[in-house]
């Protein structure tokens, strides 16, 4: 079984072009959304199911983002 791939409030941040508190809050959201503790991490497909975005426009957007780096 292949590791779920992680997001952080650093990639909410590219994601949504927000300041890192909004993308705190937005990634504290999910987690209580999720029931999730302050160990436990948020998966993209788990972001994806919270927030209604297609998997594939938030893949998109960080791979974008990391190639004009």
């Amino acid at each position: 079984m292949e590791a779920p791939i992680i997001i952080l409030p650093k990639d909410i941040m590219r994601i949504f072009d927000c300041r890192y508190k909004k993308a705190y809050n937005t990634y504290k959201y999910i987690k209580d959304a999720l029931g999730k503790d302050k160990k436990q991490v948020v998966s993209i497909d788990e972001f994806c199911m919270i927030m209604d975005i297609k998997k594939e426009l938030v893949e998109k957007k960080l791979i974008k983002n990391d190639m004009n780096k």
